[in-house]
């Protein structure tokens, strides 16, 4: 994630919700299109598949106030592409150096203030930090008893874990308690009871 220094007053931190953008956006290169091409490696085995950003982008790309005048930037389609290690390397290397700007203009979309961010204009104080989203198969979420009699487990909610966070809590205080579970608990626990024709819709990213 991008966490960006609004020092330009651009997202109210006290008034402004977590943000989506679901549709796709064309970025305005101003004629750097060819120089996007040149810095394309995937053809070497690279990562910086740039030359497919001069095409229309998917949506997802979210934000949200962070406190301290910074803001929470992120735009999972732009890293989709990565392959993972088996072994995850942590902490998670820099891929992109101008992740905080593509991140920056497809938000421009949904919030015109934040293209006064424009090259060169970010300053010191955005900073890139990363890791990984824990998902299922399925893309439920395991919320349940798990091994040992008394162990638990509470994760695997890939990219809305800031958003499932207080019920997923809920959930897991009420198994470690012994009360009686909602109707909808027996989606969360492993081995799944019913398999999903298809895996529910990621509102963070609509690149698949």
């Amino acid at each position: 994630k991008v966490v960006l220094n609004d020092t330009l007053g651009v997202i109210p931190q006290d008034e402004a919700p977590f943000m989506v953008w679901r549709d796709s956006v064309t970025l305005d290169w101003a004629g750097e299109e060819e120089g996007l091409v040149e810095l394309d490696d995937t053809a070497a085995g690279g990562v910086v598949n740039s030359a497919s950003w001069t095409l229309p982008q998917p949506g997802g790309q979210h934000l949200r106030p962070a406190g301290n005048g910074r803001v929470l930037l992120l735009w999972e389609h732009l890293h989709r592409h990565i392959p993972v290690p088996e072994v995850p390397e942590l902490p998670f290397p820099d891929f992109l150096e101008m992740y905080p700007q593509l991140c920056v203009a497809g938000l421009a979309a949904m919030v015109p203030g934040l293209a006064r961010y424009g090259e060169g204009a970010l300053g010191r104080g955005t900073t890139i930090d990363g890791g990984y989203y824990t998902v299922t198969p399925d893309g439920r979420p395991l919320v349940t008893r798990h091994g040992a009699p008394n162990a638990f487990v509470c994760g695997g909610m890939g990219t809305y874990g800031f958003m499932g966070a207080a019920a997923a809590g809920e959930l897991a205080a009420l198994h470690v308690l012994g009360a009686e579970l909602p109707a909808y608990a027996a989606a969360c626990e492993w081995p799944r009871k019913d398999v999903l024709a298809e895996k529910p819709v990621d509102l963070l990213d609509t690149s698949h």
